[in-house]
């Protein structure tokens, strides 16, 4: 993929993010924070790339941080990020867990090639396969009363599916 751009990866952050909740119940319980994290990829030709890590329902941003931070920083400086395959082969691990930091850091290479290549990352993905996507909005479990109003609220705001 790189043809003649000769870039290195220089340094890999995670940065751990929480968010107030409006306190959402679910069936793993009440969440007063939703946790995420964001993993920044820099080059030595000063291109960033940006990826997310999502942990919304257990919490572990800080562990995947982590993750990003203590393995696959070590493993990935050096490393041309837009050979996307070997710096993924590079990440292997044997914990499971591992899998949302590791998504964020893929998502962050694939940024820098889009960047890189003055290419939209759908098309390095195999093109655009539609032109918008429907985003959905979660209601907090409460009375069916209480849902149905939320539901209404969302509907009101905009969102056309609600779960």
């Amino acid at each position: 993929m790189n043809g003649s751009l000769r870039l290195r990866i220089t340094d890999i952050e995670a940065i751990p993010i929480s968010v107030p909740s409006r306190g959402f119940n679910s069936a793993l319980g009440r969440f007063a924070t939703y946790e995420y994290g964001i993993v920044i990829v820099r080059t030595d030709e000063g291109i960033e790339g940006y990826g997310e890590i999502s942990t919304l329902w257990d919490g572990a941003s800080g562990v995947q941080c982590a993750f990003v931070e203590c393995a696959f920083r070590g493993a990935l400086t050096g490393e041309d990020p837009l050979a996307i395959n070997r710096c993924l082969k590079k990440m292997d691990t044997p914990f499971e867990g591992a899998w949302p930091a590791r998504a964020a850091v893929e998502m962050a290479l694939y940024d820098i090639a889009g960047k890189a290549l003055n290419t939209p990352v759908h098309t390095l993905l195999g093109g655009r396969t539609r032109e918008r996507i429907v985003l959905s909005r979660s209601l907090s479990m409460a009375s069916p009363a209480e849902m149905a109003t939320e539901a209404r609220q969302v509907v009101e705001e905009g969102f056309t599916c609600v779960k």
